[in-house]
Parts: C-alpha cells; sequence; structure tokens
C-alpha cells in the first residue's frame, strides 16, 4: 500500500516529573481513502498496576466480559484511584510481550509510578512510542489497528516494535456510548 503524507507537527511538552513528551502528528491516506493518524511519544519509565489473566486465542472473547465484571465490582474505580501518571490519565488494557506463546498476558491496569502490592505489576520501561487512534466500534477497531500497525506500517515505518507490552489505553473522558468511540494504541518503539 502506497502511503501519502498529507500532515506533519511537531509540539514538545514537558511535564513536572520526569516524562518528557514529544509529539509528532502525521496523518497518512491509504489506497482506498483510509485515513490513520498516529504521533510518537518520549514517555519515561512507569508500572502498571492491575489484574492480570492468560487468553488464547479461543478465549480472547473473554476479555470484555472481564471488564465488565472489574466495573460492576468496583475495581477499574479503585484502580483508578492508584492512577498517578499524568500522561496515561485512565484505564489500561495490556498485552504483556513475554516468551514466543500461544497464551496472551492480558493487563487490565493503570499507569502508576510505584508498584502496589494489592495488584499484580508489570515495569515499563522508558522508551519511545507510536500511539494510534482507534476509532470505531470496540473490539473491532482495536483488532483492526493493531491489524494495521503490524501487518503494513511496521513494513515501511523507520520504527521496530520493542518487546515490552502493547496497550490499549482508554483515557478517563472516553465515552463508551458513542457510535465511534476512540481508544489509543500504543506501541513501544526503537528506531531501525
Amino acid at each position: 500500500m502506497r502511503l501519502f503524507l498529507l500532515f506533519y507537527s511537531y509540539k514538545c511538552l514537558q511535564y513536572s516529573c520526569h516524562f518528557i513528551i514529544y509529539h509528532f502528528s502525521c496523518i497518512f491516506l491509504l489506497e482506498g481513502g483510509f485515513y490513520m493518524t498516529y504521533k510518537v511519544v518520549s514517555l519515561g519509565a512507569f508500572y502498571l498496576s492491575g489484574l492480570k489473566r492468560e487468553f488464547t486465542t479461543e478465549t480472547m472473547g473473554e476479555i470484555k466480559p472481564l471488564w465488565d465484571e472489574l466495573e460492576q465490582n468496583g475495581t477499574l474505580a479503585d484502580l483508578q484511584k492508584l492512577n498517578d501518571v499524568d500522561t496515561l490519565k485512565g484505564h489500561i488494557g495490556a498485552c504483556i510481550k513475554t516468551e514466543p506463546s500461544e497464551h496472551l498476558n492480558y493487563l487490565i491496569s493503570v499507569a502508576t509510578k510505584e508498584p502496589h502490592e494489592n495488584y499484580e505489576t508489570a515495569y515499563i520501561p522508558a522508551s519511545e512510542w507510536v500511539v494510534f487512534d482507534a476509532i470505531g466500534p470496540i473490539p473491532t477497531a482495536i483488532q483492526e489497528t493493531f491489524e494495521y500497525i503490524y501487518g503494513t506500517w511496521f513494513k515501511d515505518a523507520p520504527f521496530r516494535p520493542l518487546q515490552t507490552a502493547d496497550l490499549e489505553f482508554y483515557p478517563l473522558e472516553m465515552n463508551f456510548e458513542t457510535e465511534n468511540p476512540k481508544v489509543e494504541i500504543w506501541i513501544p518503539v526503537e528506531r531501525k
């Protein structure tokens, strides 16, 4: 697929604490009229604190009911109280990358500056991230965005993915009731 660069902008922000963020935003038009935007963000190290479950391709359909259960029993609200990383204010579904396996280690979590003993924790080292918007019905939009990123985008991108964790970021202000909710997909990368 040929890509056409339509827009590019650069903005640098520095937050109190140790996070420095560089935003590079690009909009690409793919043949067939499909637009895909992304930005590049540099983010300091942090932890993901939450509840981890292992899934297979056959049991991935159980992820959404798990989110629903954690919302109903108050776990998501409890996790949100721990969320102290300003850049990632919201809930995160993290695919923790380990050795090649048929299993998916999925962590429903929030970003924290320190590990929390009441929850499972994953350390996420400082890195650059490419951030894509997945817009549309969940989980279809998320799955299609991941397929695009790994099936098309990385082939010609100046980055390669790191083997730490891919994130589905659900900002606090996100409205799940809209027809086309927006979820951010965060992929840790290094330059080729």
